[in-house]
């Protein structure tokens, strides 16, 4: 967005928001990362499980490519 103030021409540069979800591997937390996802926000997955993270990234992201 640009803005005229006091006559010199500025603009704000883009903010992008990231949502952070806790124990998003599993259960709540992969539910909530997939609605937060389905609704359009960038979202961080963090879980102590990399093997089931890995996976509901790519479970929370094949849908998301197909639309």
């Amino acid at each position: 967005r640009c803005a005229d103030v006091t006559g010199v021409q500025t603009c704000a540069l883009p903010i992008f928001h990231f949502s952070v979800v806790t124990g998003s591997s599993e259960g709540i937390g992969k539910a909530y990362a997939e609605e937060l996802a389905q609704r359009g926000l960038n979202i961080v997955l963090i879980s102590n499980d990399v093997k089931n993270l890995q996976q509901a990234a790519i479970d929370i992201s094949m849908p998301l490519q197909l639309l």
